[in-house]
């Protein structure tokens, strides 16, 4: 027993010298990602996000909002029509910030997390809570894409992104397509 518990205190021993190696490393680091609340207004969504950062060039934020989804339809089953819905939305998404030392060495803002990334946007879409022409039906969608984003007055923020989007329903169907967005908001 009293090897075992020699072993115990030996082992936990280890993992603080580890951990406090680490943390000495990271404190002397320049650069680290920043944890940030953002409500946001995208072109036909809003909502809010709290961005967690996890490590040097990473972060994983969680959001909820409102999404609106606006297209036009033609076929020769359905005839063509305008569509629209308004969906509530929960997301998570990790984020990988790759040129932060890059814009400090250049004298560029990185506050906020100013900067470029990729990212993997995991959604699931509630019910329509307004539709149109459109079943409105809860889904889900997983989207990998490129990201830009720049704060400005130490508050204000623009983002960017472009890549693309899967998406599936509770019916079996799936639909692929490409992501574009821009969003304006407000860090705090």
């Amino acid at each position: 027993m009293k090897k075992v518990l020699i072993l115990f205190i030996l082992f936990i021993g280890i993992q603080q010298v580890k951990a406090q190696n680490t943390e000495d490393a990271f404190s002397k680091s320049m650069i680290r990602t920043q944890s940030n609340h953002i409500i946001d207004v995208g072109l036909i969504s809003a909502g809010y996000t709290y961005e967690h950062a996890i490590g040097e060039h990473y972060t994983i934020g969680g959001g909820v909002g409102i999404a609106g989804l606006i297209g036009y339809e033609s076929s020769s089953f359905f005839n063509e029509h305008w569509y629209y819905s308004f969906h509530p939305y929960v997301s998570i998404e990790p984020r990988y910030y790759y040129n932060l030392q890059k814009r400090l060495q250049k004298g560029k803002n990185i506050n906020g997390n100013a900067g470029s990334f990729f990212a993997i946007q995991c959604n699931y879409i509630f019910k329509a809570i307004k539709k149109h022409n459109v079943l409105g039906t809860s889904s889900y969608s997983v989207s990998p894409y490129w990201g830009l984003r720049r704060i400005w007055w130490n508050h204000l923020l623009f983002e960017f992104k472009a890549g693309l989007a899967f998406g599936f329903n509770n019916y079996s169907d799936s639909n692929f397509g490409v992501l574009l967005g821009i969003r304006f908001g407000y860090k705090f």
